[in-house]
C-alpha cells in the first residue's frame, strides 16, 4: 500500500541579529510580525575555552510555520529515498557479514 507523501508545515526563520549591543523591537521588526510567530532572543556568552573563541552577543530571531515550497518539498522527498537506499544497503551488508558469521 502506497502513500501519497504532502507537503509539510515547516519552521523557517524569516529573521535574524545579532549584535554587541542589546536588540530592541523596533517598528521595522514589528511589521515583520504575525499572530502566530516565535520570538527567540537572548545572550550568548562569551567563549574563552578555545583559540577560535567568540565574544559575546545578543541575537533575535523570528520563525514562522510555513508550508514548504515545491523545491523544499522535493528535495524532502529525495533526501529521504536516499536515506532508505543507504539504509537498505547497510542492513544487506550487515546480514552478509551475519550469514558468513553463522555458516562457519
Amino acid at each position: 500500500m502506497e502513500t501519497k507523501e504532502q507537503k509539510k508545515i515547516i519552521e523557517k526563520e524569516i529573521y535574524h541579529i545579532e549584535s554587541d549591543k542589546q536588540i530592541y523591537l523596533t517598528q521595522d521588526i514589528i511589521n515583520l510580525l504575525e499572530p502566530n510567530d516565535i520570538i527567540n532572543s537572548g545572550f550568548e556568552e562569551p567563549e574563552y575555552a578555545s583559540d577560535h573563541g567568540h565574544d559575546g552577543y545578543y541575537y533575535l530571531s523570528i520563525y514562522r510555520n510555513i508550508l514548504e515550497t515545491d523545491e523544499e518539498f522535493k528535495n524532502r522527498l529525495n533526501e529521504e529515498k536516499e536515506l532508505k537506499e543507504d539504509l537498505k544497503k547497510r542492513r544487506y551488508e550487515n546480514y552478509l557479514k551475519l550469514k558468513k558469521e553463522f555458516e562457519n
